[in-house]
């Protein structure tokens, strides 16, 4: 055998690139506040007028932890004649699962719980203009600044909308003929787990995504267990990790989707 094994790519984990809030907390679930308050203008008090009486209001995002897990059963055998550096192989194919799960959820939770932000005039493109009203609504232009903001969509998306020109313009920006993503001056980051342009499809993410918060337990845990399946020669590597994400603020995060024709 070659010793190794020829690897695949695959993508990594998002949530440190996009500066996702970790919240820290003991036990299964941690109770997270957050501002819920729309206005909080003063108002005019006239001589002798009782003051305007006012309060934020506050909401409370549960975090629950669930469990993610995998098993993998290898021989004595196989264990005993491989030369090509098999465990090491598959604690990288298991980080790279552990990476896609998290995009998985991240999306996941983006597309469930944020807002959505714009619904594109075509089942099968992004017109030049679109995004911009994307970044630009009412309540997004207030998080412009923060550090955060950030677009995420798969390849195939992002080729979609470079392709768009209009008042002589690209969203592709190619400094000394390289392309560097990014749209509207913010960064593009790539997941498969974003769904493509296509009809009733959410395909494009954008915002501040430090008001996205992920619970991480422990880490990934690997336990390596011979004597379940002693009795037919193998051994057990038994994988898991906890882990949960949600939407703190949703007018903060949000998507771009299509009709459904």
């Amino acid at each position: 055998h070659y010793q190794n094994v020829i690897t695949r790519r695959d993508e990594a984990a998002l949530f440190q690139r996009l500066g996702v809030t970790e919240i820290p907390g003991i036990g299964t679930t941690v109770n997270v506040p957050y501002d819920n308050e729309a206005d909080g203008e003063f108002v005019v008090a006239t001589e002798t007028q009782e003051f305007d009486d006012d309060a934020p209001a506050t909401g409370r995002r549960q975090l629950t932890f669930k469990k993610y897990a995998k098993i993998i059963r290898i021989s004595h055998e196989l264990l005993r004649d491989e030369d090509s550096r098999l465990e090491a192989f598959l604690a990288n194919w298991v980080g790279r699962g552990m990476a896609k799960t998290h995009n998985d959820l991240l999306i996941t939770e983006v597309e469930t719980n944020g807002t959505a932000l714009k619904t594109f005039a075509s089942a099968t493109a992004v017109a030049v203009g679109e995004l911009e009203d994307m970044m630009f609504q009412a309540d997004m232009v207030s998080y412009l600044d923060g550090g955060s903001a950030n677009w995420v969509m798969s390849g195939p998306s992002y080729s979609k909308v470079i392709s768009a020109v209009g008042d002589a313009r690209s969203y592709a920006q190619t400094p000394q003929g390289a392309i560097r993503e990014s749209i509207l001056g913010f960064p593009v980051h790539f997941t498969n787990k974003a769904d493509t342009i296509a009809a009733s499809k959410k395909s494009i993410f954008f915002g501040d995504w430090s008001q996205v918060g992920v619970r991480n337990g422990q880490g990934l845990q690997m336990i390596r267990d011979p004597y379940t399946r002693a009795r037919y020669g193998q051994i057990e590597l038994v994988y898991l990790f906890d882990c949960v994400y949600g939407v703190l603020n949703a007018e903060a995060i949000g998507y771009g989707t299509h009709p459904s024709a």
